[in-house]
């Protein structure tokens, strides 16, 4: 691990805390030492910096989860820029984000440009590639964190094709873990609220609707985290 440089220090004050957040635990914390490129040597993602500061409150708190966006995670990263703590790298790939830090203490950064790509370090990345075997650890992950929703012995090739999808905005398996443990925090998604004017059962998301690619817009812009209700008051049922 690389020291905090005093430049590093300056440069973070006065910046929001999401930006010193998503400074310190995803983007400075998965630096390659070598390249001190973050990124090279292990895959970043907008949804692991929304897991990195999204508050999940315990279970029984009252207080309402706090919806984080990728327009706020984008604006933070933006900040970051304009504070010269780093700077956006060409990774080749859209499913890549990279970024090379300006202020750590360390001479040279031993990366090679070509047509204003760089060309960062090999790294594997099978968890991108691998295609069903990952939308197998995807479902895994979904009957793990969420239990209490629909069951899916198998994932079809609707199922597949969407997930796959998603990876360009969640490409491990921690990202994925990050999205369905702030669905979660839902009360609306969870089918822990009343059902609707006309419905026998509240709505209850599942595997098929929670890849969606809409779904995932509405969840990452928090506005499924908005309605609360009381556990005395929560109803049951789920969504066939």
């Amino acid at each position: 691990m690389i020291d905090y440089s005093d430049d590093e220090m300056m440069a973070l004050e006065g910046l929001s805390l999401p930006a010193q957040v998503i400074y310190f635990k995803v983007i400075r914390r998965y630096v390659d030492e070598v390249s001190l490129i973050s990124g090279a040597s292990r895959i970043i993602s907008y949804s692991m910096m929304i897991g990195a500061i999204s508050f999940r409150p315990s279970a029984g708190s009252t207080v309402c989860a706090d919806p984080v966006s990728v327009k706020k995670v984008r604006c933070a990263v933006d900040e970051l820029i304009r504070a010269g703590l780093i700077s956006k790298v060409d990774s080749g790939s859209k499913r890549r984000l990279a970024f090379c830090l300006n202020l750590i203490d360390v001479a040279g950064c031993d990366v090679v440009e070509s047509n204003n790509v760089v060309s960062l370090p090999v790294v594997s990345e099978k968890s991108i590639e691998r295609g069903d075997c990952f939308v197998s650890e995807v479902a895994d992950l979904y009957h793990k964190v969420l239990p209490e929703l629909n069951f899916f012995t198998s994932t079809n090739e609707k199922i597949s094709k969407q997930i796959l999808i998603l990876m360009e905005f969640m490409p491990e398996l921690p990202d994925w873990q990050n999205y369905f443990e702030y669905v979660a925090t839902s009360d609306y998604l969870m089918g822990r609220l009343a059902p609707g004017v006309g419905y026998k059962k509240p709505f209850q998301a599942n595997l098929s609707w929670l890849t969606k690619k809409s779904s995932f817009d509405e969840i990452s812009s928090g506005s499924h985290h908005v309605l609360t209700v009381p556990k005395s008051t929560l109803g049951g049922g789920r969504n066939e």
